[in-house]
């Protein structure tokens, strides 16, 4: 199906218009702020579906990966459409498909880094200052929030271990990549998607991020079998490989997941690095279109 919305763009304003659209346009399409950023933008989640039992699509954490954001929203309009027509999505009938369950999506949990990445600096907040060592960094590989911390390092799955290793590192306060920050949850962002995952039955977590066409899982929590299974089935589909979740900071957020409430989550890295995302979106996600799809039942 063409896209009447997407891509647009990749900044916080043109997805907030995309998904105004997206609501107006599928009435049973529903967005709701989950909390706001120290700059105030909004964390939206998306959701299709009324039920107790949820599966949550997780993407835009990080600003150098912002091809997360499109595919996700892209995902999402096709679910849309095709629920609304009565037509299937690579084979599956999604009516039937989510009957029982809500299928939520946060596609930009990062809007500060994101702004920060695209503009080069973030002015117009108290927040930015221009004498700072933070905002004279290289913004090409910006992979933090406003205030220098990676988000998905600020989660409190062995953040102790990570700040130990970080600090032998030499990275001991706020920079662009790889700080933790000063405790576990210190960052609205990170703490908004952990009070959100708290108050709601999460079934399993989809996490998209770049790069690599590969795809990770936890083996904590008991969950092991299962994260290979969907792992499996995401490759199968996708023509990605399977990667064993050892790299640090790979699977953090899948980790901290599978470890508190001993269910699955997978980590799909899409795209190649150093090619233009815009430029290969559409390819991309005709490529992962099939897995996000069958994600969306296990």
């Amino acid at each position: 199906m063409e896209s009447r919305f997407i891509p647009a763009g990749y900044s916080y304003f043109e997805v907030k218009k995309i998904i105004r659209r997206l609501c107006a346009k599928y009435p049973f399409l529903t967005s709701e702020s989950i909390g706001k950023t120290v700059a105030g933008r909004e964390i939206s989640v998306l959701k299709i579906g009324s039920a107790a039992e949820k599966v949550l699509f997780l993407g835009g954490d990080n600003p150098t990966h912002y091809l997360s954001t499109l595919i996700l929203l892209k995902f999402l309009e096709d679910i849309c459409y095709c629920t609304q027509k009565g037509k299937t999505l690579c084979g599956i009938d999604m009516r039937s498909a989510l009957f029982g369950r809500t299928l939520c999506i946060i596609p930009l949990l990062n809007p500060d880094g994101l702004e920060i990445k695209r503009q080069g600096k973030l002015l117009g907040t108290p927040f930015y200052d221009p004498s700072s060592e933070l905002f004279k960094a290289e913004t090409q590989n910006w992979q933090s929030n406003l205030r220098g911390v990676e988000l998905s390092r600020n989660l409190p799955f062995e953040f102790e271990e990570r700040r130990q290793s970080e600090k032998m590192k030499g990275i001991r306060s706020a920079a662009p990549f790889g700080y933790s920050g000063p405790c576990p949850l210190s960052e609205a962002e990170t703490l908004s998607l952990y009070n959100f995952v708290k108050r709601n039955d999460i079934n399993h977590i989809v996490h998209l991020s770049g790069f690599g066409q590969r795809v990770s899982y936890s083996g904590l929590g008991g969950t092991a079998s299962l994260g290979v299974k969907m792992a499996e089935i995401i490759a199968a589909v996708s023509g990605y490989c399977v990667s064993p979740p050892f790299l640090e900071s790979d699977t953090i957020i899948c980790d901290w997941f599978s470890n508190e409430f001993s269910r699955p989550a997978v980590l799909i890295r899409a795209g190649k690095e150093n090619l233009n995302e815009i430029k290969n979106f559409e390819a991309e996600y005709k490529t992962l279109r099939e897995a996000l799809a069958l994600s969306s039942l296990f």
